[in-house]
Order: structure tokens, then C-alpha cells, then sequence
């Protein structure tokens, strides 16, 4: 992930507008979006394969490793 791009950009704006802060939390809430999602839809013994873009991939492998019903299987083992 390019942290330094999103820490450049939530520092755009002055006292009255946090542009940068706010479309940095924007994507932010989208990741957890995606992941409160595949929450919701996996079963116990399902196998899901998601496929977004590389920007999404750290913050939702993050999620996937913390959750106590999940577990992360890279799928680069597999190709």
C-alpha cells in the first residue's frame, strides 16, 4: 500500500475544509465496506475468492487475517 500517497493527501485542506482527510476516510470506509460485506455473506466452510484492486488488497487481507471466523489463504499458492 502507498501510505505515503495517503498521508499526502489527508493533509490537503486548511481549518475549514479537510478535502484530503475526508476522500482518504472515504476510501477507508470502502475497504471496511467490502469486507463488512464478505462478512455478512461467508458461511462456516465456505471458500471465497475476492478480487479487487491492489490498492484494497493490504486492508482487506488485514481484516481477513483479524477475523475470528476467517482465515487468509493466499492465493498465490494456487497460481
Amino acid at each position: 500500500m502507498q501510505r505515503g500517497f495517503y498521508a499526502r493527501t489527508a493533509a490537503i485542506g486548511n481549518d475549514s475544509t479537510d478535502v484530503g482527510a475526508n476522500l482518504v476516510a472515504h476510501w477507508h470506509r470502502r475497504n471496511i465496506e467490502i469486507f463488512s460485506e464478505l462478512a455478512r455473506k461467508a458461511e462456516s466452510g465456505d471458500r471465497i475468492i475476492v478480487i479487487f484492486g491492489a490498492g484494497h488488497a493490504p486492508l482487506l487481507r488485514y481484516f481477513v487475517k483479524n477475523s475470528p471466523r476467517m482465515e487468509f489463504v493466499d492465493p498465490l499458492d494456487y497460481l
